[in-house]
């Protein structure tokens, strides 16, 4: 045993006596002399034999400086990049170890001091898998919910043990994915969940909660529509069930349903986000006023306020603000939640009492090829090809298939509820996932076996209406509204009392820290501040005790992230911190808890308000007030409600309808319903100028809409984008912001097929397509990438063998931008065509354009030539060197044919031309091996570069040029001590040589030495002020530290150097993120997609923020 074991051991039986057990009994290896930092287990030395901590610089590349998590390490070996995170990434909040071998972790203990690791509150420890991975990592529940986790491989542990430590990390995986989707969710779009419920509050109480068809349906067999690919076949069928089962469909199927004239009693919509509205936006016109929504609160309000539904029924989950409302309508039913809109298709049924419920459509899976939905669904995208996580499943018809970890959540989640709501369940999807629970049946058998007997929901509907003694009155919601408001406006001023205190107190113990003075506890302090501490104190306690903060658990995410992070330092500094400084930071992080409340609070206060005086102003709900049919619609013009608005003007006159102020309204509603001929129609009747400023005000709207929409999918689905771009210049043909994302759209396309990316043909079909549907789209591209896209058109069809389609599209593209090398592409395709003095006056335009096209008479030349036509072959080359008189080959060539007709003069003239353009001094052997090296370096072929400059060491000692060269050879062969040397020996030779320092500064960095990198950087400057990549490096180490001001700076002088560098705008947007400039952040990732249309990381960035912007 070595000095280590007996203390290592001593701290596992204080902090982690769990693992005595699993150590009992082993033996560990002997420690070798040679390798006493490192042993070999199972054949397979644990670290690197040469540098055993290298794990540590891959380990810290990761986990930057100043994040904040948790990390998860599989394997430890002896603890070396462990026990380095542990002690140098203090805002980690939670380090899990999963060692699954005890004898490694045993060996640990013996070789290496792990006090550190041991001692540290934040690291868990475990020699065994877990039986129950989220009871094991559960201490770091909230966390994962608010940050990143970090999964951080050992690799030899994972080469000694590669299927354990696999299935280990699928196991934390799929927990992680668990915490961080409903956590991740919450913080992006918490605000809009919290505002969707607070605006859908009114429309509640006017509509109807899914509670009064408790158990109304009870053994009524219902069919649950989902929108899986195995859907398509089915239709035909469904179409039976009409009137035979109850029908509830997903919102994604309405246009399938739709176009097979198929009609569900119940569709559910969920989504929070507006995009939503889209799924279904083109079954709006057919489904008006014939079937039933079934929402939660959270849903987007386009979908109860636009759709033309029948009847709309709330149900409601255990959240807390949902809970409030649910009891707001005096309801009681409450679920579980929904995942997904199949899952409340579910719930659904189950609370209507249907038996046997029907799957259907409920894919989960992908057997079927590439396709993730049923045929004619507006939102959906092939994500099949692109599945990391795979896993392998059973299907009801026994085909092999597969399923990524969302679809897989999905399915147990229907076997918890299936197992939680003993009934009588089948699936019907027979190529789908098989879901424990339920009986396998196809749909044609179930029609003859329990859909036998006519079932007429809008009459059980009906008749559920008639008696719901415990629904609250909208009198009765308005009055609890307003009680709400009061406790609002009490606890603002409550709120503003600890603001003040708070800032009082923290303004007092600055004046302290800065005087010097140490105090040791609270009674020692100045009775002054003593006195505003124990105020803000009182006033918090108070505040605490208030039930409202429950209700804002969606909006308060982000303020309990930065919270929890203050916490752990403040624990840090009670341990064996000054006291002055722990109770600044505490005092800080009481006062961000109250500026959140506020925030909170001020969100609230705005819903609560509005929802009182919609309510007030609701004919539906004042009919003492005797509204007229204007008035009415008006109101509901004003909030949005257009689908109330739409059955007002049905109980309107002709004449009224023909007012411009509703022909306002009925234009809005015909684009919401896509009758985009109708809107336009309707809206040119308008006549009097202010509204003609309103129908200005929709139609911007409307396009800034649909360039979110639009922005949104485009890493998703090119085919979604160009949808909802389609949909957007319908109402908003000039509107600045869709033409320039389709300009973006249309020049990544053509980057794609320049490249020739793998999507490029489907991209070329997908956009051949589209512009023909829409003949308007080309005049709002640039003429340039027009041609270019014709021109490529051109390229295919005459690959295709069809030259004279080639021409007439490459003819079309010169009538866009006229250019040489299209020109030339017109000549060759002539001759082809046999059609040569069409060809010849093409290549005559084309070196109108640019002489240096003139070398095409060379070919036409060497042709003639080939054929025995002397004569006109010389005349092509003089042709060519009318124009291009230093061209060789046009010299030799017509010397040549001179020569064999006797013109010794003329030849011997051409002939000397040729030898004295092609004769040119030789480079000294020697002097061209440095170029030949960089050559290679550039190739990414840096072993063969070093190889040559090995030689010239002894005959290059007084070079810089040549050590720095030999330096990055070094450096890219992984030999980091010469590679420093050389640096540092070229820069002895030349103080000021601005390359070497900045190859200096690369190699410093990479290795984590960031000041010394950034002292190299600076000197880089010094000679150079403006290299750009020396500028970029500091930016980004002062954004890893957190200076975000400073790296912004950095970034705005490359920037300003290199204008047309992309890299640039996008580490500029991503500071500007960093600081809370997301509007700002926005405009630069624009920038980044004019540049680089295929930036994939601001492709990215931008969906994500617009995702947040949207919230």
């Amino acid at each position: 045993m070595t000095s280590f074991f007996a203390s290592n051991m001593a701290l596992v039986e204080k902090h982690h006596p769990h693992l005595l057990s699993h150590l009992k009994g082993l033996t560990p290896f002997p420690v070798s002399s040679e390798h006493p930092e490192n042993f070999k287990f199972k054949n397979i030395w644990m670290h690197d034999v040469q540098n055993p901590g290298n794990e540590c610089l891959s380990h810290f590349n990761t986990v930057p400086p100043q994040q904040s998590g948790a990390v998860i390490l599989l394997g430890m070996g002896l603890g070396h990049g462990a026990g380095r995170l542990v002690e140098q990434r203090p805002g980690i909040a939670h380090f899990f170890i999963f060692e699954r071998h005890p004898e490694v972790f045993l060996q640990a203990l013996c070789q290496k001091d792990l006090s550190l690791l041991l001692k540290d509150k934040r690291v868990h420890i475990f020699l065994t898998d877990p039986e129950d991975m989220a009871e094991a990592i559960s201490p770091a529940n909230r966390i994962l919910k608010l940050e990143n986790a970090f999964i951080l491989p050992h690799q030899p542990s994972l080469q000694m043990d590669p299927d354990g430590y696999e299935n280990l990390r699928q196991d934390i995986y799929k927990r992680l994915n668990q915490l961080n989707v409903s956590g991740s969710t919450l913080m992006l779009h918490g605000s809009t969940f919290f505002k969707n419920r607070m605006s859908i509050l009114p429309l509640i109480q006017k509509n109807r909660l899914l509670q009064e068809l408790a158990n109304a349906f009870q053994g009524v067999p219902a069919i649950l529509i989902a929108g899986g690919p195995s859907l398509t076949q089915e239709l035909d069928t469904l179409k039976k069930f009409q009137g035979r089962a109850v029908l509830f469909a997903v919102d994604t199927v309405l246009p399938a349903l739709a176009s097979r004239n198929i009609i569900p009693d119940f569709v559910t919509s969920l989504d929070y986000q507006e995009l939503t509205y889209e799924k279904m936006a083109p079954a709006a016109p057919f489904f008006a006023d014939r079937i039933n929504l079934i929402a939660m609160p959270f849903v987007t309000h386009k979908v109860p306020c636009q759709f033309p539904f029948k009847e709309i029924f709330w149900a409601f989950s255990t959240a807390n603000l949902e809970r409030w409302i649910n009891h707001l309508m005096g309801g009681s039913m409450e679920n579980g939640g929904a995942g997904t809109v199949a899952h409340m298709n579910m719930i659904a049924a189950i609370s209507l009492g249907c038996s046997p419920i029907v799957l259907l459509g409920q894919d989960l899976c992908y057997p079927m090829g590439k396709n993730t939905h049923v045929q004619s669904t507006v939102l959906s995208f092939d994500e099949s090809g692109k599945i990391e996580d795979r896993v392998n499943i059973q299907t009801n018809n026994g085909i092999p298939a597969f399923t990524n970890r969302g679809f897989y959540d999905f399915k147990i989640f229907f076997e918890q509820m299936i197992k939680a709501n003993p009934g009588h369940y089948i699936n019907a999807t027979l190529p789908g996932a098989v879901i424990e629970g339920t009986e396998v049946m196809p749909l044609q058998d179930i029609l003859s076996a329990f859909c036998t007997k006519e079932v007429s929901a809008e009459t059980i509907i009906s008749q559920s209406s008639q008696h719901v003694p415990w629904k609250q009155t909208p009198a009765g919601t308005e009055k609890s509204l307003k009680s709400t408001l009061k406790t609002i406006h009490k606890l603002e001023k409550l709120l503003k009392v600890c603001q003040k205190e708070g800032e009082s107190a923290l303004q007092g113990v600055d004046k302290l820290i800065k005087a010097g003075k140490q105090y040791p506890a609270l009674t020692t302090l100045p009775s002054p501040l003593r006195r505003a501490i124990e105020a803000a104190d009182k006033a918090h306690k108070q505040a605490d005790r208030e039930k409202i903060w429950a209700l804002m658990d969606d909006i308060t995410l982000e303020g309990l992230r930065t919270s929890e992070r203050m916490l752990m330092e403040i624990d840090r500094l009670a341990e064996n911190g000054p006291y002055l400084q722990w109770l600044r930071l505490s005092l800080e992080r009481l006062n961000e808890i109250n500026r959140v409340r506020m925030n909170g609070l001020s969100i609230m206060k705005s819903g609560v308000e509005n929802a009182i005086q919609s309510m007030e102003k609701n004919p539906a709900f004042h009919p003492e007030k005797k509204l007229s049919l204007l008035e009415a619609l008006r109101f509901f013009h004003e909030t949005d409600d257009l689908a109330s608005a739409r059955k007002v003007i049905g109980q309107m006159s002709d004449e009224e309808k023909n007012m411009d102020e509703v022909l306002l309204i009925r234009g809005k509603i015909a684009a919401t319903y896509m009758d985009y001929e109708k809107a336009n129609g309707l809206f040119a009747k308008i006549h009097p100028p202010p509204l003609q400023k309103e129908v200005d005000k929709f139609r911007k709207k409307w396009g800034d809409t649909y360039t979110d929409f639009a922005a949104l999918r485009t890493s998703a689905n090119i085919r979604v984008s160009l949808r909802m771009l389609q949909k957007g210049l319908a109402m908003a043909p000039d509107h600045y912001g869709l033409t320039l994302l389709l300009q973006r759209f249309f020049r990544r396309m053509l980057h794609s097929l320049q490249q020739g990316l793998e999507q490029g043909p489907a991209l070329l079909a997908l956009w051949e397509d589209w512009l023909s549907e829409n003949p308007m789209i080309p005049e709002l591209l640039s003429p340039s990438d027009f041609a270019t896209f014709l021109e490529i058109r051109a390229e295919k069809e005459e690959k295709d063998s069809l030259p004279e389609k080639a021409r007439i599209l490459l003819e079309l593209a010169q009538t866009k931008e006229e250019t040489a090398p299209r020109h030339i592409k017109l000549m060759h395709l002539c001759f082809s065509l046999e059609e040569f003095a069409a060809g010849l006056q093409h290549l005559q335009a084309a070196t109108d354009l640019n002489a240096d096209m003139a070398m095409h008479w060379e070919s036409i030349g060497d042709s003639l030539e080939a054929n025995g036509e002397d004569a006109s072959a010389l005349e092509a080359y003089g042709k060519g060197l009318e124009l291009l008189p230093l061209h060789a080959p046009f010299h030799l060539k017509a010397g040549q044919i001179l020569l064999r007709h006797g013109d010794i003069g003329q030849a011997r003239h051409h002939l000397g031309m040729y030898k004295e353009l092609m004769e040119k001094p030789a480079q000294a052997p020697e002097e061209s091996i440095p170029n030949q090296a960089e050559q290679l370096l550039a190739k990414e072929k840096p072993e063969e570069a070093l190889q040559l400059l090995i030689p010239l060491q002894h005959t290059q000692n007084e070079n810089a040029d040549f050590w720095n060269l030999f330096g990055c050879a070094c450096h890219r062969t992984g030999r980091m001590q010469d590679a420093e040397q050389c640096f540092r020996t070229a820069l002895t030779l030349k103080p000021d040589h601005s390359l070497a320092h900045y190859h200096l500064g690369l190699l410093l960095q990479e290795n984590g030495y960031f000041r010394e990198a950034e002292a190299a950087y600076s000197d880089a400057l010094r000679t150079d002020p403006e290299m750009t990549s020396a500028l970029t490096n500091l930016g980004v180490l002062a954004f890893n530290r957190g200076e975000y001001t400073s790296a912004a700076t950095r970034f705005e002088k490359v920037m300003a150097i290199a204008p047309l560098n992309a890299d640039a705008f996008y580490n500029y947007a991503k500071t500007l993120e960093a600081m809370g400039e997301k509007q700002k952040a926005l405009k630069a990732y624009d920038l980044v997609l004019e540049l680089n249309p295929d930036h994939s990381m601001a492709l990215s960035a931008q969906d994500n923020l617009r995702q947040d912007r949207k919230s």
